[in-house]
């Protein structure tokens, strides 16, 4: 894992959620958020997980709310898969990173909508092991593998070539919304969210409009 990456899980843990948020004849909203896959969390998002909160539920549209640093690649390809085959629209939201395997579910998107502030980071599969060289050797071969299964998921959206998208993975990049929607792994892109005005202090009331003051303060004089 990137020391970037590592380092924003300590500092910035995701808690992981798998929940429908709403839900009508119309659109089906899922949250994921969290880390993907049993190996970095046992209460993370998984196949299982995701296919529980749908079942028996069918709409128009499913929108896929999505923040994750990733997590096991073979459990979010399977996550985006099982979502392509649904047979609703699929629309993912990047709600403020999808990174990694989080950015593979993204993918299952017909649309992919990213809000200005949000990121996208896509990088070659890694791994960790143990063993002598000719473990080493054949895990090269595994792992070569695992990139062109990556790949393939990119290139679902991915506007430019191949040769691009492996520089792109080769350099761990980190996309912004711009950036994303330019290599076709966005198709839109919305403003981020304006936080909400604060609630007005039940201590104080609103302010009494000038005119209504004048008048009041005029009919006291008339008495």
């Amino acid at each position: 894992m990137s020391k970037k990456l590592n380092s924003l899980k300590k500092k910035n843990p995701i808690q992981t959620r798998i929940s429908i948020e709403a839900e009508s004849e119309e659109k089906i909203q899922l949250l994921l958020y969290g880390d993907i896959g049993q190996y970095y969390s046992w209460s993370g998002i998984s196949l299982d997980g995701v296919v529980s909160a749908l079942a028996g539920k069918s709409a128009d549209t499913i929108e896929v709310f999505i923040n994750s640093y990733g997590g096991d690649m073979f459990e979010s390809i399977a996550i985006k898969n099982y979502l392509m085959r649904r047979p609703e629209k699929i629309i993912t939201y990047v709600d403020g990173i999808a990174a990694s395997g989080g950015s593979l579910i993204a993918m299952a998107g017909d649309e992919i909508i990213m809000p200005k502030d949000a990121q996208l980071m896509i990088h070659n599969p890694w791994t960790i092991a143990a063993g002598n060289a000719e473990d080493f050797r054949k895990l090269a071969d595994e792992m070569d593998k695992a990139n062109t299964s990556i790949q393939e998921t990119y290139l679902t959206h991915f506007t430019d070539t191949r040769e691009k998208l492996g520089e792109l993975l080769a350099a761990e990049s980190w996309l912004t919304a711009e950036e994303a929607l330019a290599y076709g792994l966005a198709t839109s892109i919305t403003e981020a969210a304006e936080p909400a005005p604060p609630p007005l202090d039940p201590a104080e009331p609103p302010a009494e409009p000038k005119e209504n003051k004048v008048n009041r303060i005029a009919a006291l004089l008339n008495l």
